[in-house]
């Protein structure tokens, strides 16, 4: 999810319906989704566009399905190519979220959850 619809490659809008509930206890609305590209090797599908969000999220449940990558969880976030072990992505953790790291992000400091 991320607030900035400048960096999407492909763009559509949500029905008004699609909405999530946060933290503290509001409704955000999604108004658009499409396809995101934040390295050479990442392309992200389906990213939601929530102009309300203070900041862009990844789950990595979905980045891992969807890259069919491994992910290494030690002082680091580390994602791997399943087939060739080569390091595609690489996080650094910070007050419990850990942060994309990647010199030609379109978009800086990417909250993986």
């Amino acid at each position: 999810m991320t607030p900035l619809p400048k960096y999407f490659s492909t763009y559509f809008p949500c029905p008004s319906n699609k909405k999530f509930f946060t933290t503290d206890e509001t409704f955000i609305t999604a108004a658009g989704q499409g396809d995101v590209q934040i390295s050479p090797f990442i392309i992200l599908k389906n990213v939601l566009h929530v102009p309300k969000l203070s900041t862009n999220l990844i789950s990595v449940q979905k980045l891992t399905k969807d890259l069919s990558c491994n992910v290494v969880f030690h002082i680091n976030y580390i994602l791997q190519d399943k087939n060739s072990g080569r390091m595609i992505g690489h996080a650094r953790e910070w007050n419990g979220l850990y942060y994309m790291e990647e010199p030609n992000l379109p978009i800086k400091g990417h909250s993986l959850i």
